[in-house]
């Protein structure tokens, strides 16, 4: 995964959950990368800004389903963990998002990190850093 598919997928994260929030709807996904289609698991967390607590995380943790369904459905499970008070649209200014790929047997974390993004890789204990990427 390049940084143009870590910034989509934070992307498709983001627009998930304002839309779901704002209009209990469901994002109709366009314009995203082949590579979605393939089968992942994900995880995406959201924490508020500039706190970083938790404020939800739900995931599919198998590949069973194209990414970008697994994406979808994670983005709005986690507004509405059940460990917190669902998510309000007055706190969708203060909230950042990690995005966690499962990869076989390596992760991509994507996180906002306020007005900037980082993606880097975790693979069998080692870390590599890729370039951070504006996504706001």
């Amino acid at each position: 995964m390049d940084s143009s598919e870590g910034r989509k997928a934070l992307e498709i994260a983001r627009k998930a959950i304002e839309l779901w929030v704002r209009e209990g709807e469901k994002l109709e996904p366009e314009g995203f990368p082949e590579s979605f289609r393939e089968k992942r698991g994900v995880f995406v967390t959201i924490s508020t800004y500039p706190g970083k607590k938790l404020r939800g995380c739900i995931g599919i943790p198998e590949p069973v389903v194209p990414l970008v369904e697994a994406l979808l459905e994670s983005a709005i499970s986690a507004t509405m963990d059940p460990r917190f008070e669902v998510l309000g649209e007055d706190e969708l200014s203060r909230i950042v998002l990690e995005v966690s790929l499962l990869m076989g047997d390596h992760q991509i974390i994507l996180l906002e990190t306020g007005r900037e993004s980082k993606c880097h890789h975790h693979e069998e204990g080692n870390e590599s850093h890729l370039q951070p990427f504006n996504i706001l």
